[in-house]
């Protein structure tokens, strides 16, 4: 737990209840918008509307294909040519056709082991024992979901490993070159990279190929005073929706940050916003109808009290025994008179003819000297 703990600190995961939107290029779409005023403090509540692009260009992907090779093994050995069981570091491109396109990406081994580890077997399977690789992909950019490598393999095939574009390039390792080199070797490839990228470049998403970009809103500012009027504004949405998870956003040009909740930002939302916030403002400032007012708490009602402090059902005490000497009450029918009158006589006559005692199971059998 230590290490998971400390790994945490390490990477900015620690704090999990907040969540850090990351993107290739982030910016605020106008200047953030007033809703509420918080009574109570003076500060206002905002609402921050960013534009979130996601993509990755055929030259951002060269630029991390070239920090693999810097900071790997010496030009005579192969960065990954140790371990056969896991996928090599490169470009893919997918075997068929998913939802009627060809998918490339770039992928990345999640653990990278010296050349030393690599030839142990053993320390694979202990740091990663599926074979993780990280995925970035033209239209949303880097996966935070890690693909394993027999599903990888099993959806794409290689087109140009690390090892083989650095044994194309041999002497000048710069990104103008590996892009070069692969629109040379790799023409079809790096054309349908830059397709995807160029066509992604939307709002919104087509059949197999997601968006780049997107609108992010969050309510900044004085937000606590009015949660519980966010909550409802958003009851009818959908389940990701009526989350209001707390966010971090940094804008990519300025470096300036923001933390809110999130809030979704499509016409009928804001709408809603808009009509909940001015009821809420309605109701605090006293001008509202008789539905839409604070009202004082009721006072207490001690049969609530009652059934809050006596002892709850149980199936035990529910099905309570009657005690012998105080007979049942009940109203009886004359149906159920004669009935008693007649059950009375039989038991009587019974014990007088001495069967009241119950028969064992050896008198059905007594022999009767008859065969």
């Amino acid at each position: 737990m230590d290490d998971i703990l400390s790994e945490a600190k390490t990477t900015g995961e620690f704090e999990g209840s907040v969540e850090d939107v990351r993107a290739t290029s982030l910016c605020l779409s106008a200047e953030p918008e007033k809703v509420t005023l918080d009574h109570s403090s003076g500060a206002f509540t905002k609402l921050a509307i960013f534009h979130v692009d996601r993509g990755c260009s055929f030259e951002s992907s060269a630029e991390s294909t070239l920090a693999i090779i810097q900071t790997s093994a010496p030009k005579d050995t192969d960065i990954e040519g140790g371990d056969k069981s896991i996928a090599r570091s490169g470009f893919y491109i997918s075997k068929n056709k998913i939802l009627g396109r060809f998918l490339v990406l770039f992928a990345e081994r999640k653990y990278r082991l010296s050349p030393e580890e690599e030839t142990n077997t053993a320390n694979r399977i202990d740091y990663d024992p599926l074979g993780l690789m990280v995925l970035t992909r033209p239209n949303t950019g880097k996966n935070p979901c890690e693909k394993a490598t027999d599903d990888l393999v099993r959806k794409y095939r290689l087109v140009a490993s690390i090892d083989k574009i650095r044994h194309y390039l041999e002497n000048e390792f710069t990104k103008d070159n590996i892009v070069k080199i692969m629109i040379e070797k790799h023409k079809v490839f790096s054309t349908m990279w830059e397709e995807t990228y160029n066509n992604s470049n939307k709002f919104s998403s087509e059949v197999g190929l997601a968006a780049r970009k997107s609108k992010l809103g969050i309510m900044t500012g004085s937000v606590l005073h009015c949660l519980p009027a966010l909550e409802v504004s958003v009851a009818s949405r959908k389940l990701s929706e009526r989350s209001l998870k707390i966010v971090r956003v940094e804008i990519s040009s300025t470096g300036e940050r923001f933390v809110g909740m999130r809030y979704p930002v499509d016409d009928a939302a804001l709408v809603n916003l808009r009509g909940t916030m001015t009821t809420l403002n309605a109701a605090r400032s006293g001008n509202s109808s008789s539905s839409s007012i604070d009202e004082t708490p009721d006072p207490v009602q001690m049969k609530s009290v009652s059934w809050l402090t006596s002892r709850p059902k149980t199936m035990k005490n529910f099905f309570k025994t009657v005690d012998s000497t105080t007979p049942a009450k009940r109203k009886a029918t004359s149906s159920t008179n004669t009935l008693s009158n007649k059950m009375t006589a039989a038991t009587a006559l019974r014990k007088t003819k001495g069967a009241g005692k119950a028969k064992a199971i050896t008198a059905f059998f007594t022999p009767t000297g008859k065969f």
